[in-house]
């Protein structure tokens, strides 16, 4: 019985020192990054030993999946099922846009710090746990503007760019309010609908019109979109408006599963 009690209140203390240690770290991640955070920082911050820490985490991928696993929890992004019920596509867009850019603005300082060296750190996007709930987003708001189970290539380019965290905070720090650029994307997104309706009927036709220059998807860069990731094997990385729309694997979209855009991990231009 007492050594039973003994292996309790060592496994309580072992779990208070993990939630120290991840806590610190967060902490940390927030506000220098995840790249700027020293192993030894997290350790002081937390009062623990170096070696601590890496009792815990043996590899940095354990600690960074730990803390994106905090740092969605606390900071939950906003759930985007309740937006299907909103049947017309530009309200949905705009009711959707709000909701993201004013969880951006909750959490600027940290999501710039934690992006930026996801740029330098591909290999980190794995851990990321609000993964799923980025697809939900563009997901559900894609959704009314694809025609038989395809997305445009334009609609799809200006979604993920009006979703990127990098494109708001740019035009944020410029002085523009979230409703200003609720409208500006929503526009540019509203926008892009007649020229869809064009490539359909035009079954491919426009490339040379529609080329990069004219509408510098090269400058948003499909890369930056993920298209590699969403399944449809890379194509189309930094090509451009190619006429013809993307077609998604996998069961027809909706607000059921579907491949989604993420945002990217660009750096603003300025910084």
């Amino acid at each position: 019985m007492a050594r039973s009690y003994r292996l309790k209140q060592r496994a309580v203390r072992q779990n208070e020192t993990r939630h120290k240690i991840v806590t610190a770290a967060v902490d940390l991640f927030c506000a220098n990054g995840p790249a700027r955070t020293s192993i030894l920082a997290i350790a002081e911050r937390a009062g623990v030993e170096r070696p601590t820490v890496y009792r815990h985490f043996p590899t940095p991928e354990m600690l960074h999946a730990a803390c994106s696993t905090r740092f969605w929890t606390d900071n939950p992004m906003p759930d985007p099922e309740p937006w299907c019920a909103i049947a017309d596509p530009e309200a949905r867009l705009r009711h959707g846009l709000s909701a993201v850019y004013a969880f951006y603005a909750r959490v600027e300082p940290a999501l710039w710090n934690i992006l930026r060296d996801l740029e330098d750190h591909p290999e980190w996007h794995r851990l990321c746990a609000a993964a799923g709930q980025w697809q939900r987003v563009s997901r559900v708001l894609a959704a009314p503007f694809e025609h038989d189970g395809t997305l445009c290539r334009c609609i799809e380019a200006s979604l993920g760019l009006a979703l990127d965290f990098f494109s708001w905070r740019g035009l944020w720090r410029r002085g523009a309010r979230n409703e200003e650029i609720v409208e500006l994307m929503t526009r540019m997104i509203l926008g892009c609908t007649g020229d869809c309706a064009e490539e359909g009927a035009a079954g491919g036709r426009g490339t040379g019109d529609r080329g990069t220059g004219d509408r510098g998807v090269d400058d948003l860069g499909t890369g930056d979109l993920g298209t590699g990731d969403l399944g449809t094997g890379g194509e189309g990385h930094g090509s451009g408006l190619r006429g013809r729309p993307l077609t998604w694997r996998g069961p027809p979209p909706g607000c059921g599963d579907r491949p989604p855009t993420p945002p990217s991990t660009r750096r603003d231009a300025d910084e």
